[in-house]
């Protein structure tokens, strides 16, 4: 937390904030790519948690007392009013849990974001550093800020790996255990499809129904666990992409 504020502190500086409106509209691009990606998960998100919450309303499975996610209680659920409030922290319960990897994943893309951001100012700022009407003396002082400027940055990119250094590994492993889990249930559908005649309708292979509610729901989630390492991946390749073009402007 104490390395989060001092990020924060660090973006609200005057070192780091736009000199001009040309400097504002050349980051537009990469706060507007940033908005985008975080939307679309959020939009994958919603769809996931909806499908999540209501499948088992929508496949009339309720009827049997299933609840959206498979766990064990020390108390027998398949009973009135047991099973509604079961139901009801379930899907608060996943509700809670995906704000929560939402904000993460937002936040540690708006961190790269920023930093991508603050080379294409640290850039615009040295290829104006020799203006006509301006003196030798005030480019020595521009050249010296950007100097600063240029050592904030990768301080500020120091920080910001090691606040979120083990969170990125831990959401890369549980993003590719899940994107391998949810592509299994969907390769699992596809075998119930062709092996229907031979397999006993008790199998384990047929609880998942090709274009169900449930189907759909793994599908989303797939998605949506794509866009999350699209978002780490591309942001990080964004910096990485500026630092390389600056290079030779």
């Amino acid at each position: 937390m104490k390395i989060l504020k001092q990020l924060m502190a660090t973006v609200n500086s005057d070192l780091f904030q736009p000199k001009s409106d040309e400097q504002k509209n050349l980051i537009q691009p990469t706060i507007a790519t940033w908005k985008m990606t975080v939307r679309t998960l959020g939009f994958l998100a919603l769809a996931c948690l909806f499908l999540w919450s209501f499948f088992p309303i929508l496949d009339k499975t309720y009827k049997v007392y299933r609840l959206p996610f498979l766990a064990w209680y020390p108390y027998s659920f398949k009973t009135s009013p047991q099973y509604e409030f079961t139901y009801l922290y379930q899907v608060l319960a996943i509700h809670f849990i995906a704000v929560v990897n939402l904000n993460i994943d937002s936040l540690i893309a708006a961190l790269n974001m920023f930093v991508a951001a603050q080379f294409q100012i640290l850039c615009d700022d040295l290829r104006n550093l020799h203006q006509a009407d301006v003196s030798s003396i005030d480019v020595k002082k521009k050249l010296k800020s950007c100097i600063n400027h240029h050592r904030e940055i990768l301080k500020f990119a120091d920080h910001a790996n090691e606040f979120y250094n083990w969170l990125l590994l831990v959401q890369f492993f549980v993003g590719g255990f899940s994107i391998g889990l949810a592509m299994f249930q969907l390769t699992v559908v596809s075998l119930a499809v062709h092996f229907a005649v031979i397999l006993p309708l008790n199998c384990p292979f047929m609880k998942v129904v090709p274009l169900s509610s449930e189907f759909y729901s793994h599908v989303s989630y797939a998605n949506a666990i794509l866009v999350e390492v699209f978002m780490y991946c591309w942001f990080g390749h964004d910096i990485e992409l500026k630092v390389n073009i600056s290079i030779f402007e």
